[in-house]
């Protein structure tokens, strides 16, 4: 959620936590998807990339900018601006996550554009912070395994999850071209954090 409005919430901490558990801070690039605005505003409300990267835990120069040389970064040109970093994790930070049913919009990565940019990698994991369940039936459980199955039938990304929240229903969604790859980071993240089995989906 990288917006001016929701900078320095717990879900932030969150993210630094999972990403020091998965890779060291150097072996990261992040995408904030500072697309959303308020009132006219600016994108992202204006948020300082490199308060946004101090945050993390991350130098600086690891999170995407609003603005490549004289280029602006648009939710249309995601996959084109993250292919330079496919040999790094990549960590997507949309305001509320992956739309698997459409196009995807300023507060959504779709999974279209989630299994292009995933398919460029080399099998190299993409980490999304995901909380788009709000109209969904079920337990978290369930509703999380679904999205992770509907990501392999309609794009063949092998996925895995961690709920930080039930309700509201928060996760973290991790995919990759290739099992290997998920399996290698969802034995990093159990062997360093105390996560119970009802909130790990693999």
């Amino acid at each position: 959620m990288a917006h001016s409005e929701l900078f320095g919430d717990a879900y932030q901490y969150s993210h630094q936590v999972l990403l020091r558990a998965i890779a060291p801070a150097h072996e990261w690039k992040v995408h904030p998807m500072l697309f959303r605005s308020v009132g006219g505003g600016l994108p992202g409300g204006g948020l300082n990339v490199g308060d946004y990267a101090q945050f993390l835990g991350l130098c600086t120069n690891a999170v995407l900018s609003e603005v490549e040389g004289e280029r602006r970064l648009t939710r249309q040109t995601i996959v084109k601006d993250v292919e330079p970093y496919a040999g790094y994790y990549l960590f997507l930070d949309p305001d509320t996550g992956i739309d698997d049913g459409g196009m995807g919009d300023t507060s959504h990565v779709s999974s279209m554009q989630l299994a292009q940019i995933a398919r460029a990698r080399q099998g190299n994991i993409v980490l999304v912070h995901d909380h788009s369940y709000r109209r969904e039936k079920g337990t978290p459980q369930d509703r999380v395994s679904r999205k992770i199955r509907t990501l392999w039938q309609q794009h063949r990304l092998y996925g895995a999850a961690i709920i930080v929240r039930s309700s509201p229903l928060v996760c973290y969604v991790l995919v990759s071209t290739m099992h290997a790859a998920v399996d290698v980071v969802m034995k990093r993240i159990r062997q360093t954090l105390p996560i119970p089995k009802p909130y790990w989906i693999y």
